[in-house]
């Protein structure tokens, strides 16, 4: 055995000095053993020490001189240590079945394969064809390269040694490159050429340029660094995706995994794709963010199906395309903040400050939940809707039909393809998209507002004005809408106020077809009313037959609890009104109270049952029992009875009445 001692370089610290020491000893050991006439060594120990400590040594079965100041060595292998609390363990080693070392260039080479590892077992590097600057401390390795890398703890936070199978806290990294290079002064490793690097069930990513830069040799790799046509792809079965883009940056720091893609990433996947200006992706846990901008497309899921049902390619065709400046995607849930801006072709609009989504196991979208100054448009059968509100939630039932519930003073327009609409606001708002049905809950406003063209032929006849309609909750469905809590329905012509209304529209709203009140009725008809300061109404006197006017005064007011309407509102020949329950309706100065009433608008003809009592304003009052009937014609002035009743004159009307002008009844 042959055993030199070590010099002492100037950087003795670095490997790449260490390695050179090596490569000086080797020369100086083979040149002693030429001039004694030895060609070759065999079973030699090169150790160097610092600080009287062993801090590497070189061993090698053979040495041979190949001339002109060229060593070929054999099962060469670099041994460098290190001591953590006092105790020496090894730290890194070298292998190589054979090389040859250039002591006037100061390089060392081979065409053989190269081996390199941590004791710890968290480095592993293997190629074949290998060069060693000595001056400028590289180690490139130029073909077939693999390299294995473990997941390591911070240089700050050193564990104490643990089995191989329990150091690493996660599976390791493989990388395959055409070539390999080492920068033995700090570690830096950089990889070229057709570069995957592979961690098992989690991700394979592809580049031209791969990185590991480090601090000094000992540090932990943490940071990996892909550039040039970088490529990332998923290799969890369960999740499918694939991430492209210019650079991509990889770390690993206590157990936790991160992947940012810059310029210009774009990614591909189950049910969505997007690009964004940069990409952090956290492949143990399923969760990529996207930054400083961008856009996604997602697949809505189909309307009228359910979530086992296949999607229709129509829907697949149309995504959801929504633009950002933030987007946090994990599983089952996607968040975008900030301008978001959410539309899907000929369908959906949704604009907002943040935009949570929902997708289901097929990664379809079930349910969106928009926040801060939301709003949003949606178009069902040429209908077109909108709605503002605080907080916007848009959902698929369990039916697979499309629903929103809007709270946050929401109001909301629906506007029919004739140019018909209805509007509202409230504390809350349901809409069941679909079907066409919306709900007000809580302060309830809702407007049916006709065409521009009937407006302007109000004048001509037509009588189709806006109506409103307040309340504690407000339903619509197509043509039919319910109302409850203190309602009031407010037309130019009528005012009905009940404690619970529902309402029947014409086929083209907002003309009301028919009415049912219920509860605390009170229905104020306009009619003809003349002005308060008209001159008709200030010398207006009772006159005709039983008081009733024959001026154009065709108003009146309807109390009870239970009323019935059928086409309200001026104009139309069929107006009817029929109340029961407590009835009472006052009606140009006249007031009539019964159980039973109905009343033809137009042709002011009233019929009254169920103990009918008439008072004109003359005082003259007209009592009938349970089974008579009273009957009315204001337009004619004729008062005809059917059954018993009994008349009460007052001293007033005594001193008026005259032979000439009345009958007795």
């Amino acid at each position: 055995m042959v055993k030199l001692e070590s010099i002492s370089p100037k950087h003795r610290n670095t490997f790449a000095c260490q390695l050179l020491q090596v490569c000086v000893l080797i020369t100086i050991g083979l040149m002693v053993g030429v001039n004694r006439g030895v060609a070759q060594l065999k079973d030699f120990e090169v150790p160097d020490f610092q600080d009287d400590r062993l801090a590497s040594l070189l061993k090698g079965s053979e040495a041979r001189d190949l001339g002109e100041e060229k060593w070929q060595l054999t099962d060469m292998r670099l041994e460098f240590y290190r001591y953590p609390e006092g105790k020496q363990e090894l730290e890194f080693a070298v292998e190589a079945p054979q090389c040859t070392f250039d002591a006037h260039k100061q390089v060392a080479y081979s065409e053989g394969q190269l081996k390199v590892q941590s004791q710890d077992g968290n480095i592993k590097v293997e190629g074949t064809g290998f060069l060693w600057d000595q001056e400028k401390g590289y180690l490139t390795i130029s073909n077939r390269v693999s390299t294995l890398l473990k997941p390591q703890a911070s240089s700050e936070q050193v564990a104490p040694k643990q089995p191989p199978e329990e150091e690493s806290s996660g599976p390791p990294v493989a990388i395959t490159a055409e070539s390999f290079h080492y920068d033995l002064n700090t570690g830096g490793i950089v990889y070229r050429k057709d570069v995957t690097a592979l961690k098992s069930g989690q991700f394979k990513l592809s580049c031209r340029v791969l990185r590991a830069p480090r601090s000094h040799p000992s540090a932990p790799v943490q940071t990996i660094i892909a550039e040039e046509n970088v490529i990332i792809q998923s290799q969890d079965p369960t999740q499918i995706w694939e991430i492209r883009g210019e650079k991509a940056v990889y770390e690993t720091e206590k157990g936790r995994d991160q992947l940012s893609v810059s310029k210009n990433p774009r990614w591909q996947a189950q049910g969505h794709s997007g690009q964004a200006e940069r990409l952090d992706l956290f492949p143990t846990k399923h969760v990529f963010i996207a930054r400083d901008g961008g856009s996604m497309q997602l697949i809505a899921m189909s309307r009228m199906a359910t979530e086992t049902q296949t999607r229709r390619p129509a829907e697949s065709e149309n995504p959801i395309v929504i633009s950002f400046l933030e987007c946090r995607f994990s599983p089952g849930q996607v968040v975008f903040k900030g301008n978001v801006d959410a539309h899907q072709l000929n369908r959906l609009k949704l604009v907002c400050k943040e935009l949570t989504g929902y997708l289901s196991e097929s990664f379809q979208v079930t349910r969106l939940i928009a926040e801060q100054q939301a709003q949003i448009q949606l178009q069902e059968n040429q209908t077109l809707s909108k709605a503002v509100g605080d907080r916007i939630v848009y959902f698929f039932n369990d039916q697979g039909e499309e629903e929103l519930d809007i709270t946050g003073d929401p109001t909301w327009t629906t506007t029919q393809p004739d140019g018909q609409s209805f509007s509202g606001s409230g504390d809350r708002l349901l809409v069941h998209v679909n079907r066409e049905q919306f709900s007000s809950l809580g302060n309830a406003i809702v407007r049916l507002t006709p065409t521009a063209e009937d407006t302007e032929a109000v004048d001509s006849g037509t009588v189709n004005q806006e109506i409103t309609i307040k309340a504690g909750e407000a339903h619509l469905e197509s043509v039919n809408a319910r109302f409850a809590g203190d309602v009031s329905v407010q037309h130019r012509d009528w005012r009905l106020s009940a404690d619970r209304i529902a309402l029947t529209l014409a086929d083209q709203p907002p003309r009301i077809r028919s009415g049912l009140a219920t509860g605390a009725v009170i229905l104020d008809h306009f009619g003809n009313r003349p002005s308060r300061h008209s001159d008709a109404a200030a010398n207006q006197v009772p006159s005709g037959f039983w008081g009733m006017s024959t001026d154009e005064d065709t108003s009146w007011i309807l109390h009870c609890e239970w009323l019935r309407l059928t086409n309200p509102g001026a104009g139309y020949s069929n107006e009817s009104v029929e109340a029961k329950n407590n009835v009472r309706m006052i009606q140009t100065g006249s007031e009539s109270s019964c159980g039973h009433l109905i009343y033809q608008v137009n042709h002011q003809k009233l019929r009254m049952e169920e103990n009918p009592v008439v008072t004109r304003a003359d005082g003259i009052r007209t009592v009938g029992e349970w089974d008579t009937v009273f009957i009315l014609d204001r337009r004619a002035g004729r008062f005809r009875e059917i059954g018993r009743s009994k008349t009460y004159i007052s001293a007033q009307a005594l001193r008026q009445f005259s032979p000439d002008t009345a009958t007795n009844p």
